[in-house]
């Protein structure tokens, strides 16, 4: 009996561990708040069992600086005898208001793995003029150290992530900040107080805190790497934050990995000696000629300068931008470029393979072209196959996938053909071209793959209608009894015989219409891109499906991004190196776009770019990214198309 009262009682406490009621809110780090101010808001869902994902949040009124940040915890704790079991997920975003006023963010839903949906409250947050965020000298006196808590990039959009705690990144960089702030400390040979703060005036502070923006070349030819660098000098204790990305508007960019354990090091600038932290590298590929400028990267914060005042001395708000960078870009030379050119730039190689070369009508091949090596990967055509006839091909398949990034790009470009024979025989797939320029030699370079034989068999769907049969110049005289002659009128004379001559001169003109037609659809490159754009698009939302199969999270967000900007430029009639958020709102408001259609797409863009910077949480928005982006595109395509 006493055993049979320990079971019970174990399964009683198992079932109200898990007997916990489900929570979904949003909550802020403060309100009311100020328009200058940041602020962080949290959707935390608790007690839910399997949670499959939390609906992407929108923000009126706000910009979102970093995040979406995750965490997640389980904790286990007795109620008398009980034991309760409670967990949490949490994703953190660090906004920052757009407008004065009363201000609302809509609730979310986050879904269980039984189907069952929850939603978050709707918050509200006042925001008025000014900063409204207290001021911290009483807690940093009541420290040794004046430069504890400083952290100059926990609000950098960025960085995130951070194995899942959203403020592990944020700790990470606090502990490096403060070893820097240690030897600023160290250099100043004594206890914190204010004769050992810098002597700085607030004029010169940007003399003393500032960004820079490091380019390895600013003469190229369309196409060629150009690698930038974004960096923060200091020579004070402050607290900094980028506050603006910098847009590459003519540029097409891949992002370099950082060192997790990146540090702050000496650098010495016209004789002067900074603390510098790398905050961004960048690949760019120039996509136009001319002259084309490196926005500025915005930075805000606080310093902590000497004040004869106050022995812990003053802060002071500062708000600094980098300089623009001017990069001259010439066009690739025409004397010399192939045929088959398409603006591949760089060093590559060219592999090619096909999975069988024996097979029937009822078969098809599949031929796999491999382009490896460092360059402008993402912006390579796929080569265009001349097959011999009976043989059709089938639009190519594309997968690049980049496996360098540390000072140049590299990686592979995968198409994949699938090929059908229609009529039995052999063939021969002639050899494929691939042409790049290579800007350390400046010449253009061609590579061949190898020809491959075919032999197709009659499959056991045979149609006779495809078979071909060889006629001998020689026919035995038919000996059947002659057809007697009919006394009817010629048949010359009849319809039929007219009507022989009239469906063909019909079928010519529709033809020629129709070729007519084509040709000035070819012709008008914006209105054939118009035409195709959504074709188009839905192919690259065919690969981004196989990347978010594959988990491969950067490549699935790039993707999906050049999809929507691809999608958009050709729509639009906008070439891409002037398509921002804001001329593609600008046209498609010309268009009469519900504004609600405007910021979906808007929200998904965002989500792409925050998923490069800081990606944590992606990975479990991949899903509900891609159907947002197909219902996004199909809903434009419906509107545009009127």
């Amino acid at each position: 009996m006493k055993r049979v009262l320990i079971l019970f009682s174990f399964l009683f406490f198992h079932l109200v561990s898990l007997a916990q009621n489900v929570v979904f809110s949003a909550e802020a780090s403060a309100n009311p708040i100020g328009i200058e101010d940041q602020v962080q808001v949290t959707f935390t869902i608790e007690n839910v069992q399997e949670l499959q994902g939390i609906q992407t949040p929108s923000f009126p009124g706000f910009k979102v600086l970093g995040g979406p940040f995750q965490s997640q915890s389980t904790n286990y704790s007795f109620n008398g005898n009980q034991q309760v079991r409670s967990s949490s997920v949490s994703l953190t975003y660090i906004l920052q208001a757009t407008k004065t006023g009363a201000l609302s963010i809509p609730s979310i839903i986050a879904k269980d793995g039984s189907g069952k949906t929850y939603q978050s409250n709707v918050l509200n947050i006042r925001v008025e003029n000014g900063s409204l965020a207290p001021k911290r000298p009483s807690r940093q006196q009541q420290s040794n150290d004046p430069f504890a808590g400083f952290d100059p990039f926990a609000d950098d959009p960025f960085f995130g992530g951070g194995g899942g705690d959203p403020f592990a990144a944020l700790r990470q960089h606090q502990a490096r900040m403060q070893q820097l702030m240690q030897q600023m400390q160290q250099q100043a040979q004594g206890p914190s107080s204010a004769q050992n703060l810098p002597e700085v005036s607030e004029k010169d502070l940007g003399k003393n805190i500032f960004v820079r923006v490091n380019v390895d070349k600013t003469k190229v030819k369309a196409g060629e790497q150009i690698t930038v660098t974004y960096k923060m000098y200091a020579r004070v204790a402050m607290q900094a934050g980028i506050s603006k990305l910098p847009s590459l508007n003519g540029f097409w960019t891949q992002d370099f990995d950082l060192p997790k354990d990146q540090k702050p090091q000496l650098e010495t600038l016209d004789g002067v000696q900074y603390q510098s932290f790398t905050l961004k590298k960048s690949a760019l590929f120039p996509q136009q000629s001319g002259t084309l400028v490196l926005d500025p990267a915005e930075i805000t914060g606080v310093a902590r300068l000497a004040d004869r005042a106050n022995p812990y001395g003053k802060d002071v708000k500062f708000k600094l931008k980098s300089s623009p960078v001017n990069i001259t870009v010439t066009p690739l030379p025409l004397e010399g470029q192939p045929a088959d050119f398409g603006g591949a730039v760089g060093r590559f190689s060219l592999e090619s393979k096909v999975d069988k070369t024996s097979l029937s009508t009822d078969e098809s091949l599949t031929l796999t072209l491999n382009i490896s090596g460092t360059g402008n990967l993402k912006l390579i055509q796929a080569p265009q196959l001349k097959l011999p006839n009976g043989l059709d091909a089938f639009d190519p398949a594309i997968i690049d996938t980049i496996t360098g990034r540390s000072t140049t790009i590299s990686g592979n470009k995968i198409i994949t053909y699938s090929i059908a024979p229609r009529i039995a025989g052999d063939y021969e797939i002639p050899a494929i071209p691939f042409s790049y320029y290579n800007s350390a030699s400046n010449a253009y370079t061609t590579l061949y793959t190898k020809p491959v034989k075919l032999h197709v068999t009659q499959g056991k769907n045979d149609n006779k209608g495809n078979t071909q049969k060889v006629l001998s110049d020689i026919h035995a005289i038919e000996t059947k009894p002659l057809i007697p002659v009919s006394s009817a009128a010629p048949f010359v004379y009849s319809g039929l015989y007219w009507s022989l001559y009239l469906v063909p001169l019909l079928a010519l003109l529709l033809f020629a219409l129709l070729k007519k037609k084509k040709d000035r659809e070819t012709g008008n490159a914006g209105l054939f891109k118009n035409k195709y754009a959504n074709k188009i698009a839905l192919k690259r939302l065919k690969t981004a499906k196989t990347l978010l199969d594959n988990k491969q999270t950067a490549a699935f967000y790039e993707e999906i991004s050049k999809a929507i900007w691809l999608y958009l430029s050709d729509k639009l009639h906008i070439p891409l190196s002037q398509l921002s958020k804001e001329t593609a709102a600008e046209a498609l408001n010309s268009k009469k776009i519900p504004g609600a259609l405007l910021q979906r797409m808007n929200h998904i863009i965002d989500d792409c770019e925050l998923a490069l910077y800081a990606p944590s949480g992606a990975v479990q928005q991949m899903g509900h990214v891609y159907t947002e982006t197909a219902q996004l595109i199909g809903e434009l395509e419906d509107l545009l198309k009127k």
